[in-house]
């Protein structure tokens, strides 16, 4: 009777570790979300992306002269983690005496996308899809910019005001992590 009693402990101890486990990690992804971690970019090796939703900007041309055209992307890219972007607002902000916006190309995902190249605070854009904008990397905009002056891509800056997930309509803007600094390398665009 000692002997399985005994047992009988160690299965009730072994199943409360066995349910512990779930919980603890379930808490740690948990606190991993709440503080996004940002990606790091690395000249040789590209970018190194986390589990997460991560937002970057990408330039076609390090050092343009000034009169030549460049592209400008932004691109939102989710890893490892269950989410589908069914919506966005973003703002693409410049150096208006630096870059000067031509045109906006068509979006590359089943949705509708709204571009006002000439608002005061940069490019602005919205978009939306049904079915959710998927792919490795979602290109929001690819804006094509007139260089005015050298060191533009200093002054490029997001912010995306609003993301929308398509599982639940879940605003998820807040846990996207921003890449720190262009990527000024055009290697890292969409198709490349």
């Amino acid at each position: 009777m000692l002997q399985e009693l005994d047992v009988s402990q160690w299965r009730l101890a072994m199943l409360k570790r066995l349910v512990a486990l779930p919980v603890a990690l379930a808490v740690a992804v948990a606190a991993c979300w709440d503080e996004p971690v940002a990606p790091s970019l690395d000249e040789e090796d590209g970018l190194r992306l986390p589990p997460g939703i991560h937002a970057y900007i990408t330039v076609s041309d390090r050092a343009a002269p000034v009169g030549e055209t460049i592209v400008v992307t932004v691109n939102l890219q989710v890893v490892d983690v269950p989410v589908t972007v069914a919506g966005f607002n973003l703002t693409l902000a410049y150096n208006a005496a630096k870059l000067e916006p031509v045109e906006a190309q068509p979006a590359s995902y089943d949705g509708m996308q709204v571009v006002n190249l000439k608002a005061p605070e940069g490019i602005r854009v919205a978009g939306a899809a049904a079915r959710g904008i998927e792919g490795p990397i979602a290109v929001l905009i690819a804006a094509t910019l007139k260089v005015k002056a050298p060191d533009y891509a200093e002054d490029l800056d997001l912010q995306l005001t609003d993301v929308t997930a398509l599982e639940e309509f879940e605003q998820v803007a807040p846990e996207i992590a921003m890449l720190g600094r262009t990527v000024l390398t055009s290697r890292y665009l969409a198709g490349n």
